[in-house]
């Protein structure tokens, strides 16, 4: 039988990941991914910051290479 003991682990409850982009910082965050790491999904640094923070949406096709990683 395996058992979890890390006791400090967050979970995020359903209703804070409401948004594409909240989901995204929470995977971020839990892989340890730097904005950096998603600008060959999101072509510049700048379309990145701008989807983190709220600004752009993704694309069918920025869905589909995410669904990869």
């Amino acid at each position: 039988m395996l058992i979890n003991t890390r006791s400090n682990i967050h979970l995020p409850k359903l209703s804070e990941l409401t948004t594409p982009n909240k989901l995204v910082q929470f995977l971020m965050a839990e892989y340890n991914l730097k904005q950096k790491g998603l600008v060959d999904i999101f072509g510049n640094q700048e379309n990145v910051s701008k989807f983190i923070n709220g600004h752009r949406q993704l694309s069918l096709k920025q869905v589909a290479k995410l669904s990869k990683r």
